[in-house]
Order: C-alpha cells, then structure tokens, then sequence
C-alpha cells in the first residue's frame, strides 16, 4: 500500500459527525488503527495521543484513530479522557478491511498510515498488539517525510 493512492472512505466520528478522509487532508493526516476503547494499552495510547498537537510540526498535521466500536463507545470514551481529534467508528470493519488492519480475530491492529496532502500514502508502520508507536517515533516518522 506504500506510495499509492489511499482508498477514500466515510465514517462516523465520536460525535457521530462523518469524516471523509478526503475532506481531511489540508494538512498530511496521521491515521492510526487501535483494537479498542477502554482496554489499558489502548486508552495510553489515545490519551498519549492528545499531545500530538504539541509535538515540534505536530501543528501541521492532523491525526485520526479508527477502531470497530461503535460512536456511543468512542462518544464516552472521548469524553472521559477528553480526546481532542477524531476517533472513527468503523462497526462494518470496511475501512480496516481496506487498510489490512485486522488481525486473525477481527479486531484491528495497531497500525499508523501517514497520508500526504496529494492523497499518497508516505508511510505505514504495524505494531504487536500490546506495544504502539509512540510520539516521539511518529516525531522522527515526520521529520523523516517532511
């Protein structure tokens, strides 16, 4: 999937607003996939998530977070830690199905997709379920590609 275009899709936000991947590219969009809300590795890595802003150029990308849950999920989940961007609610399993990011159980993997402003996915990174890709390696992932 690397260097191609990346398939466009529409999903609900916590708020249950669509988000159109295409209408969310003025500024390259970090893209992470996530298993759940609520389970302890994942809810680190949403909140550590929150800082994205504050990162050196972090201002001049967007990020979004993609799980099969549902909105009222991803709805008390964004409240409770206060999440500050999208988090998409793909129930139907089509965008992760798009973007291989299901594991053997149907749940998604951790997995980042940097997508650039022309559409072209720049980079991809999958992790083991129980680890993710911190803020400081997305940090490098950017310098890298921008």
């Amino acid at each position: 999937m690397l260097n191609i275009k990346a398939p466009d899709f529409i999903l609900p936000d916590q708020n249950n607003k669509p988000f159109r991947l295409y209408d969310n590219l003025e500024k390259p969009l970090v893209l992470f996939f996530y298993p759940r809300d609520n389970s302890f590795v994942c809810t680190k890595q949403v909140c550590i998530y929150n800082d994205f802003y504050d990162l050196p150029n972090g201002a001049n990308f967007n990020i979004a977070g993609i799980s099969t849950d549902g909105v009222l999920s991803h709805h008390e989940f964004s409240l409770k830690y206060n999440i500050k961007y999208p988090l998409l609610s793909d129930e139907d399993k089509s965008v992760s199905r798009q973007y291989n990011a299901l594991n053997f159980m149907g749940r998604n993997k951790r997995k980042i997709v940097l997508i650039n402003r022309e559409r072209i996915i720049k980079f991809i990174n999958e992790r083991v379920s129980i680890l993710y890709t911190s803020l400081d390696e997305i940090k490098r992932i950017i310098e890298i590609y921008y």
